[in-house]
């Protein structure tokens, strides 16, 4: 179970406002961050910022699970919005859910906060994430970077993506021919019926044997997880299986998740982010957001130490890494296409194992103790398609990147890696779906 609460709005059982009221420049940044409804967080109490208490009128749903239709990870039946319990550790509603030992595989869940009472609106979600069985403690690596592209200095990565999942295989769902008869009978006046046959014929599904590793794409600024892409292999631009218990529609094709496209204030963007968490959403022009995922960032491109807010998608403890996290991946922290500059080994994909092709980076800044995977994971691009799988990497950062001349279109930095190149200082339509390689706080 866990308490109703914006993420990351306590911290160490106190009331952490710097995470959602930061108060910094509105010109380009949320001075306060933005709820559902979409006004300004005042209270780390998702119910009580708006005025309500906790009643019937409020329902928890899944929004999707990534594994296959019929083996869902989370027992559904168990899902509830509860009171606190005696000895929790917040006096406010909690959600409880229970997933059965027997469920319990490599994957990922989205539970939402439902307002019943106003058209099923969805007040926040939380992102349920089964680590693979080798990060039961979200394990991370010491990994030099340069915090002035002249100096090195040490910070944690965690040794897996956000949302990495194992390679997972499921059966072939089988069925025989059934049938049932009913009999309508009329009630008065008369004794005249009629018999209805309805058959459902044998039925057989796909085995998705052997899915290959994956993990989850974020939109810059969003908390909220993309269904990941069935796995990293090129030419396998399809989503991994998924099933929606709460009813929403997630894909609409193959390799694509449901997509919007907005133009308004930062305060509806937010709300509307929060309400829609399964759709991805293009935007296209420039917006007072640098604090996204930085609370108290108020400049493009800046390497300051990053302070949590409630949109950081990222495990208690982590962030989204700096501007420079990555920066120790190359001999003098930038930008080539020149091997011998590139502190890392490039290694194919293993069909055997289902590990994607990527980099195995030095965590020294130099040619030793290349032991760090970073998979060249592809993206969903902005209408929400799954692209360059086994091509290209993206990584987000909590840094933003100017528009480019004669455009308004948002950019953040982000690392960029292929065969042939490593890019530590990258940058991407901030609208782009990517990987993220969280680091510790």
């Amino acid at each position: 179970m866990f308490p109703l609460v914006y993420g990351n709005a306590i911290k160490n059982g106190h009331e952490n406002r710097q995470a959602f009221a930061p108060g910094t420049d509105p010109s380009v940044s949320m001075a306060t961050f933005i709820g559902a409804d979409g006004n300004g967080i005042s209270s780390p109490f998702i119910l009580q910022d708006s005025g309500l208490t906790l009643s019937g009128e409020y329902d928890a749903c899944i929004i999707w699970e990534d594994v296959m239709p019929g083996y869902g990870l989370i027992d559904t039946e168990s899902l509830q919005v509860i009171s606190a319990l005696p000895g929790s550790a917040l006096n406010c509603g909690y959600i409880r859910f229970h997933i059965p030992p027997s469920m319990i595989k490599p994957g990922n869940a989205v539970i939402a906060l439902r307002d019943k009472g106003n058209g099923n609106k969805i007040l926040w979600n939380w992102h349920i994430w089964l680590a693979p069985s080798y990060t039961p403690d979200l394990q991370t690596t010491s990994v030099a970077w340069r915090p002035s592209l002249s100096s090195i200095s040490y910070l944690d990565l965690m040794n897996v993506n956000l949302g990495w999942s194992a390679p997972i295989s499921y059966p072939p769902i089988t069925t025989g021919r059934r049938s049932v008869s009913l009999r309508f009978i009329q009630e008065s006046p008369g004794t005249a019926y009629r018999n209805v046959t309805i058959t459902q014929n044998a039925y057989s599904g796909p085995s998705y044997e052997g899915i290959e590793y994956s993990s989850t794409f974020y939109q810059w600024g969003r908390k909220d997880p993309f269904l990941p892409s069935r796995g990293f292999v090129l030419g396998s631009n399809l989503n991994k299986c998924s099933s929606s218990p709460g009813g929403y529609t997630v894909t609409t094709n193959n390799n694509t998740v449901v997509t919007g496209n907005y133009q308004g204030t930062v305060q509806n963007l937010y709300s509307l982010y929060i309400r829609e968490p399964y759709r991805l959403i293009r935007v296209n022009y420039e917006r007072g957001d640098l604090n996204a995922w930085d609370a108290d960032n108020i400049q493009y491109r800046t390497d300051s130490p990053i302070v949590k807010t409630i949109y950081d998608p990222c495990p208690p403890g982590f962030t989204i890494p700096r501007y420079y996290a990555f920066t120790g991946f190359t001999a003098n922290g930038t930008n080539t296409t020149n091997a011998s500059e590139i502190n890392g080994d490039y290694v194919q994909a293993d069909e055997t194992t289902g590990m994607p092709c990527g980099y195995l980076f030095s965590t020294t800044a130099s040619d030793a103790n290349k032991t760090l995977f970073f998979a060249i994971s592809g993206m969903r691009n902005y209408l929400g398609v799954i692209a360059a799988l086994g091509e290209r990497g993206y990584y987000w950062t909590a840094g933003r990147y100017p528009p480019p001349n004669g455009t308004d279109e948002p950019y953040a930095e982000s690392a960029f890696f292929t065969q042939s190149r490593v890019d530590p200082l990258y940058n991407a339509p901030y609208s782009h779906a990517m990987s993220i390689r969280p680091m510790r706080e």
